[in-house]
């Protein structure tokens, strides 16, 4: 499903149907090949229009200087009708920033079914490197049960890309035709709000949210960990589901129970 040009190497983690969330794990340095699923669903539809494959370019680091640059310098999709198109700044949904991490969802143009790839990237000497990219189709198979995590939406796919140890970042998404959501879990580090955050309590926590146009960002500190989430939600909205999550050290996180 993936292909590389040049130095370019990214985790690609595939989801056409997912189930709960405590059974949906990939090692983010494992490459989760979703050939076979996609074969089958040509074989029962051919006038279905799905992504068949995301071509990774190498760009130069000055083309790696913002958010945007990175993602259409680099992104570039193959559909199973053999048309080939390159990702682009209208197919930018949501993008953030954080300190050095900044997270970019951008919609697959021409599909059947709604299309999102999630690319997550990190900050490397003043250029943004993608770090690694969740694929997730809108199927009509989704889930329902919530686990005590106050989203706002009754159906949803979901998916967790998910280290080895308690190193690792750890990143949970969810979406429907409508609402996306990406929760992140990674080793605490320290850096400044930007311009337009406000200072929040939330579970006993400072927290920080900004919230623009199409997209909110929040993120706290809890114990050895930077919770963040990311999504195009209402601040209301997110503040709920914010609030709803446990602690950053239990088992189940974000869900609160097991289900």
């Amino acid at each position: 499903m993936l292909k590389r040009t040049g130095l370019f190497l990214v985790v690609i983690l595939l989801i056409l149907v997912t189930g709960c969330m405590s059974d949906t794990t990939v090692n983010p340095n494992t490459h989760k090949d979703g050939e076979e699923k996609l074969n089958n669903i040509v074989e029962k539809n051919n006038s279905e229009v799905i992504l068949k494959e995301i071509i990774g370019n190498e760009a130069a680091p000055e083309k790696k200087q913002t958010l945007e640059e990175s993602v259409t310098n680099q992104i570039e999709w193959k559909l199973s009708n053999n048309k080939s198109v390159s990702a682009s700044k209208d197919r930018i949904v949501l993008k953030t920033e954080f300190g050095n991490n900044g997270v970019v969802v951008l919609k697959v143009p021409d599909t059947t079914m709604n299309w999102y790839n999630f690319i997550v990237l990190r900050n490397n000497n003043n250029k943004w490197d993608i770090s690694s990219v969740v694929d997730m189709a809108i199927s009509e198979n989704m889930h329902t049960e919530k686990q005590g995590l106050n989203l706002p939406m009754d159906r949803f796919i979901h998916t967790k890309l998910k280290g080895l140890d308690s190193t690792a970042d750890n990143i949970w998404t969810f979406a429907n035709e409508n609402k996306f959501v990406v929760i992140g879990k990674y080793p605490r580090e320290s850096f400044a709000p930007s311009s337009g955050t406000q200072e929040i309590s939330l579970n006993g926590h400072s927290a920080w949210i900004k919230v623009e146009k199409d997209s909110s960002l929040l993120y706290y500190f809890d114990s050895d960990y930077l919770v963040w989430m990311t999504e195009n939600l209402t601040r209301e909205e997110t503040e709920k589901l914010a609030n709803s999550l446990p602690s950053s050290t239990s088992a189940f996180f974000p869900a609160k129970n097991q289900g």
